[in-house]
């Protein structure tokens, strides 16, 4: 029987934090140039992530023709290559809600970001961006969607003291996290037809490759990604991006979640440079960690000092102690 999570009776600010930073005005021109997207590197990006999931999908449905052990190895890799990627997806589509593919022109961002990541994330570009754009400008308040999310979830309070905690504390949450994460992807019937097609395109490739024993595979590969492994993910990073009690600013609210498992898995395509994203929403994935290294050269004592970092999702956030040239 699962646990309810009682929702806090306050907690919302009641008014939009403010922004609370400012880089030193010499940097200003460098920061904006970092604002220019580039569709091609994006589209680029997103296409390496959708052959990461067909070749995984692919060697499972080969594989499950051999030996039992090879079978099952194959498939938990697949499971966590292919939830990888789908998070990479979704970062790209966060990105299409800010109109980073393609700056002043919203039908060459819609149309391939559409296609190569709100139709396998199963979202709706102009819901998703709707609902994104609350929680940048009503940040921390009642129409804040992350904040409530908080609340209702009790995200403030996530033990973070052990492994086991951590788990006990994230598999507690995970079937109302899920609930509501179904119900609005299922709430859009052509976002929930793109998926389905999405999903039956990549069944198919395990037919060609292996018959019904490679669909079967893909099959079993796919459920435990879409309803286990990505919302685990998933909720691990969101529940990962802010602090919100105590906080005065937009920029102390938020965390930067700069490890290797971090950047490469949680929070893949720049995300892990959330104080960036917050500070300057339209600074490109490919740019964030630029802007990252820039601000830490320029202002140290500012940026640097104040700068609230996870390196390990265990880690409750603490001044940065990382050096300017961080890399990606």
């Amino acid at each position: 029987m699962t646990t309810a999570i009682a929702p806090a009776a306050s907690g919302y600010a009641p008014a939009p934090l403010r922004r609370g930073y400012q880089p030193p005005a010499g940097i200003r021109p460098r920061l904006k140039e970092l604002h220019r997207s580039n569709t091609l590197r994006t589209i680029a990006t997103a296409l390496a992530d959708h052959a990461l999931i067909a070749g995984s999908i692919a060697a499972t449905a080969v594989t499950a023709t051999l030996s039992i052990p090879a079978a099952v190895a194959a498939a938990l890799a697949a499971v966590l290559i292919s939830a990888r990627s789908l998070r990479g997806l979704e970062n790209l589509l966060h990105e299409a809600s800010h109109f980073n593919w393609a700056n002043g022109s919203k039908a060459r961002n819609d149309r391939p970001a559409l296609l190569l990541a709100a139709v396998p994330a199963g979202s709706p570009i102009t819901g998703y961006r709707e609902s994104h754009y609350r929680h940048h400008q009503r940040f921390g308040t009642e129409n804040d969607p992350d904040r409530r999310r908080y609340l209702e979830l009790d995200l403030d309070h996530l033990d973070r003291s052990s492994t086991t905690a951590f788990l006990r504390g994230a598999l507690r949450r995970f079937p109302a996290y899920q609930a509501g994460w179904i119900a609005s992807t299922g709430a859009h019937l052509p976002a929930l037809g793109g998926l389905l097609l999405y999903v039956g395109a990549l069944l198919g490739l395990g037919y060609a490759l292996a018959g019904a024993v490679g669909a079967a595979s893909a099959g079993v590969v796919l459920a435990a990604v879409y309803l286990v492994a990505l919302p685990l993910i998933r909720f691990t990073a969101e529940a990962s991006e802010h602090v919100y009690p105590g906080a005065e600013s937009v920029f102390d609210a938020t965390v930067s979640n700069l490890g290797p498992f971090q950047r490469l898995v949680l929070h893949p395509h720049g995300d892990g440079y959330h104080t960036v994203h917050h500070m300057w929403p339209s600074i490109p994935h490919f740019n964030t960690a630029r802007a990252h290294r820039l601000l830490m050269e320029a202002d140290p004592d500012g940026y640097g000092a104040r700068l609230r970092v996870r390196h390990r999702v265990l880690d409750n956030p603490v001044p940065h102690t990382g050096t300017a040239k961080e890399n990606l």
